[in-house]
């Protein structure tokens, strides 16, 4: 019997080694390459010329205010003076997580624009061996972890750019992975320390880009939805006001957890604009009715009255319409159309099967993107939603891998006339 086991362990072993082997050159190969693709700009150019954009500016001004020692994040309230920053900030709205890593870099190895962009590479190969761990832990498939991996390098708009920007979007994507995956692992065993690390990657979301704030709503919603959902098909159900009472303790538990840790900005806002709930832009962009009204009017006239007394039923049925048609049915140039066609095939193979580890995901992704579609008619960027449905898509992917790869193994093992292979309905 033990030899059995050890003989069965062997090739699992070898599959292991063979695919952090892989690993290991795909990471050497996609620094390599981004590297070289910046050095490709920089030469072109006589500068990265996308590391001269208002974005590219603005991270480089907080992340050299935090390598001085500066960490009281006052552009939420005013423009650094030129005088004493050199680089001007254009827009008041950024968070601080980001320009963190940034500044680490700056610290230890200069400030040059190769040094800051080799932040984002890194980012996206820690991505791709999260991608690996998480999916191999979530569905018990080496063979899709690897594959679904494999994806990350060729996320098209990620990779393009990342050598070429500085953006959020990476630390965004790497973080809502494991908020992701622990929604996952709430559904399917609803114990209280999976639904906090979830809340607490969601609190790291927003200190790196505002949509964090609604990553949290999304993750307390669907959680507390699983919760009900477990009492009703539980026939030896506690009473309802026992669950209410968990499930009211986890709230009040999950909010404190968020304010706490997203407090440095928070309290930044407070101080530099006096409203905890400054988000700049992205407020005006809830209610403005087109692209001319958010770029040009005053944003103190722009709120819900103003919207309700100039739009109709056919306008807002319209503004969803177009929101929805741009943000899941034009991904391509984004994500690759087979990688998007794959992650399809995964999230209505898992919604068919009623996978509760798919559900959660696709439920805390639905309700993470579902402003971005309703501001899109007035922000018409594919950027912004993607880095929301990124993690998802990815995820999907494993799942997919991880269903063909079962069924298989189940045919094979009944046309062999051998038991289903261990695992196998994990």
């Amino acid at each position: 019997m033990m030899l059995q086991m050890t003989l069965s362990a062997r090739p699992q072993r070898v599959g292991v080694l063979i695919c952090l082997l892989g690993l290991t050159m795909i990471s050497v190969w996609y620094f390599n390459h981004t590297q070289q693709k910046f050095a490709t700009y920089q030469l072109r150019y006589n500068t990265a010329k996308h590391m001269t954009t208002a974005d590219s500016n603005d991270y480089r001004l907080i992340a050299y205010a935090f390598a001085n020692g500066d960490y009281s994040l006052s552009h939420f309230g005013s423009l650094r003076s030129q005088e004493a920053y050199p680089f001007k900030s254009s827009e008041a709205h950024r968070h601080p997580l980001y320009p963190l890593l940034l500044s680490v870099a700056w610290r230890l190895f200069g400030g040059e624009l190769r040094v800051l962009a080799s932040v984002n590479i890194l980012l996206n190969i820690a991505t791709m061996w999260l991608v690996f761990l998480l999916v191999r832990q979530l569905f018990g498939s080496l063979t899709a972890a690897g594959l679904s991996a494999l994806t990350v390098p060729y996320l098209l708009w990620l990779s393009n750019n990342a050598a070429l920007k500085l953006m959020t979007e990476p630390l965004f994507v790497l973080l809502m992975l494991v908020n992701l995956y622990f929604c996952a692992r709430f559904a399917v065993r609803p114990e209280s320390l999976y639904f906090y690390v979830a809340i607490a990657f969601s609190a790291l979301c927003y200190l790196t880009r505002i949509n964090g704030l609604i990553v949290f709503l999304s993750t307390a919603l669907v959680s507390t939805a699983f919760l009900i959902a477990n009492w009703f098909n539980d026939h030896d159900r506690q009473p309802f006001g026992r669950l209410g009472r968990r499930i009211a303790g986890m709230l009040a538990g999950a909010l404190a957890l968020f304010v706490l840790l997203t407090s440095p900005v928070w309290l930044a806002k407070w101080t530099h604009t006096g409203n905890p709930l400054f988000h700049r832009y992205q407020q005006t962009a809830l209610w403005a009715t087109s692209r001319d009204e958010f770029k040009d009017v005053d944003p103190r006239q722009i709120n819900w009255r103003s919207f309700l007394r100039q739009s109709s039923w056919q306008d807002i049925t319209h503004r969803l319409g177009v929101g929805f048609k741009r943000v899941f049915l034009f991904p391509g140039e984004f994500i690759g159309r087979k990688f998007y066609l794959l992650a399809l095939c995964g999230l209505g193979l898992g919604l068919a099967l009623r996978d509760r580890r798919v559900l959660a995901i696709a439920g805390v992704t639905a309700l993470s993107v579902s402003p971005l579609v309703w501001t899109n008619l007035v922000i018409p960027t594919l950027r912004i939603p993607f880095t929301v449905l990124t993690p998802a898509y990815v995820l999907f992917i494993g799942f997919l891998v991880y269903s063909i790869q079962h069924w298989g193994s189940q045919l094979l093992g009944r046309r062999m006339g051998r038991p289903d292979p261990p695992g196998a309905s994990a």
